[in-house]
């Protein structure tokens, strides 16, 4: 997903995705590298990812070791759409990461990282 997309566009995306779900309320969050998030009615985060090869399964994969492991909070993966892709999962308490940390693309060596957790993992 690429360029300018408008809040009612997310909320047709999400509906199709979710159609049991209401969402009355949607703003767009501090975008992620890899994702669009949104987060709707105050209390669940979406994540749309921006490319079609972003590693989804890889990152859901991830977070459920990971959340048993830290004590940070660890998103919980509750809302999955294939078709279109997103995720969904409560919001987190807390703070959001500072701007410019999310000011630029993935770093190159991401994957490399990724792979080294996932062998941690």
């Amino acid at each position: 997903m690429d360029g300018k997309i408008q809040l009612d566009q997310v909320r047709e995306l999400l509906i199709k995705a979710f159609p049991n779900e209401q969402f009355r309320h949607l703003e767009f969050a501090k975008e992620g590298w890899d994702n669009l998030v949104v987060i709707a009615d105050h209390q669940r985060v979406f994540r749309i990812p921006r490319c079609p090869d972003y590693p989804r399964l890889e990152e859901r994969w991830a977070l459920e070791k990971l959340k048993d492991k830290v004590t940070l909070a660890i998103p919980r993966i509750d809302r999955w759409s294939d078709n279109p892709p997103c995720m969904g999962y409560p919001l987190l308490p807390g703070v959001s990461a500072p701007q410019e940390w999310l000011d630029f693309p993935s770093p190159p060596w991401i994957k490399d990282l990724a792979s080294t957790l996932a062998g941690f993992l």
